[in-house]
């Protein structure tokens, strides 16, 4: 049966059906619609019609069906080009997207400003040995030089520290009775280089990014640590440090531990309200400008004592508040969030500020641009035990290997200096839309493509028990699943973070790898991808 239409003379109040099979559509206007015959209506709509041998011209309900079929077809066409495409691939039960009308999530402003405020917690450490106990709860370089317990021979490395120590001005001194500011240290430089070797370290008072560790290597939080406030007063008598907490979650707890271990250190701590805000720019004049600040106004090349760090963070300011239009007095701390180059800053303010006439975007926004960037936070595990290498830490600048002890060092290091982390967190592009999630921290399902992967099964060898019969003592299959390949922590429908077995892909030497998705029992597949490695 041919769709049709049923229109109403309003003069006569009479009606008249006509079929839209074969209707020739002339113009697009705001009473009518353009381009030729279209047998795709999808509804039956109600109109008026001229009392003439033909309708004139069709109404806009009903031009906009019969747009929607027209749509529709062609999608049609376009998902069974994509079956057949993919099912060649060796997918089975692969699901075309049913193409609802629902909001694309993996779209954002090319820049904005988001509230995080919802998300992160606060605490203020602060006296003379504030800078000595961060150092040691924390991944982060809080002190130029660590001593080594019962000492007995000079290595190398310990030289190259004395090298670094000397090429900042910092008494101990400054450390515990100045407001100082904290150790900025890029340990991919060599400090020998004559050309960069003395951008290797500086004294700052931008934040640092870092985690804090449980005492079996587990990943208790992820955190920036400022200098508070952002720009001191001269007569500051010892250091004070604002925590950013990322992992709300985990506020209580850490709390407690940060308790636990004060002892009779000379510090106070206290929880602050404070506002978080992001801010990021994916446009080329924005990319250069964030460069122009971590490069230029923050280099480690200009700023060696506690001085220069006054001196620069007076430019950054400066810079904020004319390019951006930031309220100097309200920055009461900043960061460059280099856990990505170019991902964008950090600026804290008091609780309920205006920082400018920006509008302000949906939190969405910040997980989507997470996603794009490969940046991983430990929230995303939820209550999953994790190691720090398997948040990429080290990917994210967020620790420092030649600091001195910390609680957690000793896995730690044996992860670094050994056979390295097993699994990682990469992006996962998905090649089909999957729109029916409706959480993005939902946990979804990696498998491996057939043909992919070609792992055995593990076995456990027998152990000799003299108490048992031999035939007890045959070797135990191992339960793991070996297709399961990995699960995705964070998406947006279109891609997400996932973490990855590296028996399955192996990021320091692949580039991207097919992957079968699975969710609510339907397989998608997706690609693994390394941009961010």
């Amino acid at each position: 049966m041919n769709p049709s239409a049923v229109y109403t003379n309003q003069a006569t109040n009479t009606e008249k059906t006509f079929c839209v099979d074969n209707v020739k559509i002339e113009e697009l206007t705001s009473n009518g619609i353009t381009t030729g015959p279209s047998p795709y209506l999808l509804e039956s709509t109600n109109g008026t019609y001229n009392d003439t041998d033909q309708p004139s011209p069709l109404n806009l309900n009903t031009s906009m069906g019969i747009l929607r079929g027209l749509v529709t077809k062609l999608q049609d066409d376009i998902n069974v080009y994509l079956t057949e495409r993919i099912k060649s691939s060796g997918a089975d039960d692969i699901v075309i997207d049913d193409g609802d009308d629902e909001e694309d999530k993996s779209k954002i402003p090319s820049h904005g400003l988001i509230n995080l405020s919802d998300e992160s917690r606060f605490l203020q450490i602060s006296g003379k040995d504030a800078s000595t106990f961060i150092n040691g709860l924390t991944t982060i370089k809080m002190i130029p030089q660590y001593i080594k317990k019962n000492q007995t021979t000079i290595s190398q490395a310990d030289l190259n520290n004395e090298n670094i120590v000397k090429s900042i001005t910092l008494t101990d001194n400054e450390i515990t009775n100045t407001n100082w500011g904290i150790i900025h240290e890029d340990e991919h430089i060599d400090l020998k280089d004559e050309l960069y070797g003395v951008d290797r370290i500086g004294i700052r008072r931008d934040g640092v990014f870092g985690h804090m560790l449980r005492s079996n290597g587990r990943v208790l939080t992820d955190l920036f640590v400022y200098p508070f406030p952002y720009h001191p007063g001269k007569d500051d008598s010892s250091p004070s440090y604002l925590i950013e907490i990322l992992n709300k979650e985990q506020f209580k707890p850490l709390q407690m531990m940060l308790k636990l271990h004060k002892l009779r250190s000379a510090i106070e701590i206290k929880e602050v309200e404070m506002s978080s805000w992001f801010y990021y720019n994916t446009t080329q004049r924005g990319q250069q400008d964030l460069e122009y600040i971590n490069e230029c106004l923050l280099s480690n090349r200009i700023s060696k004592n506690p001085e220069d760090a006054r001196i620069i963070t007076s430019q950054v300011l400066e810079h904020l508040s004319a390019k951006y239009g930031f309220k100097s007095d309200l920055i009461h701390a900043f960061a460059v969030d280099q856990r990505q180059y170019g991902f964008g800053m950090r600026i804290i303010t008091p609780p309920s500020c205006k920082l400018n006439d920006f509008e302000v975007l949906a939190y969405d926004s910040y997980l989507t641009h997470r996603i794009q960037n490969g940046v991983v936070e430990v929230s995303d595990f939820r209550r999953t035990a994790t190691l720090p290498f398997e948040c990429n830490l080290d990917w994210m600048c967020g620790i420092n290997y030649d600091k001195g002890c910390y609680m957690g060092q000793e896995l730690t290091i044996r992860t670094f200096t050994g056979n390295g982390t097993t699994r990682r967190v990469l992006n996962v592009i998905f090649d089909i839309p999957i729109m029916d999630i409706s959480d993005a921290f939902e946990r979804i399902e990696l498998r491996a493509i057939e043909g992919n992967f070609s792992d055995t099964p593990v076995k456990k060898e027998p152990v000799f028990n003299p108490f048992v019969s031999s035939s007890s003592s045959a070797p135990v299959q191992s339960r793991r699943d070996m297709n399961k390949v990995g699960e995705i922590l964070l998406n947006n429908g279109v891609e997400g973070l996932a973490r990855i077995e590296k028996r399955y892909f192996d990021w320091d030497t692949e580039l991207s790898k097919k992957v079968n998705i699975v969710h609510k029992g339907k397989t998608y597949t997706g690609t693994i991808e390394t941009r961010f490695a």
